[in-house]
């Protein structure tokens, strides 16, 4: 399983993005509504990447610069060992890392 999900293209006009998405009934895979394989993110790591932190309470997209599309991207990969969603706020969300190549 891929540690997050990437996207070779972006509608946004920024080179770089992250978006966030609050799991629904789309996203499912079970009964219960919750997904089987998330983590838990804390205040004090979304205190360290201020963009995901601010996508996440506004459940959107945020612009990043290729320094921060890296970093979130390394953060993400080595921190959540491949874990598509996080949980925050008692919340379910999916994050997805676009690089628009156009």
């Amino acid at each position: 399983m891929i540690p997050f999900y990437y996207a070779g293209y972006s509608h946004a006009s920024d080179k770089y993005n992250i978006n966030v998405t609050e799991v629904s009934d789309v996203y499912v895979y079970n009964a219960n509504k919750i997904p089987d394989n998330y983590t838990r993110i804390t205040e004090k790591e979304l205190d360290e990447y201020p963009k995901l932190k601010n996508a996440l309470n506004k459940n959107g997209e945020a612009s990043l610069t290729e320094s921060e599309f890296n970093e979130l991207d390394r953060f993400l990969t080595e921190y959540y060992h491949g874990r598509p969603y996080i949980k925050y706020k008692e919340k379910y969300y999916m994050i997805e890392l676009d690089y628009n190549v156009t």
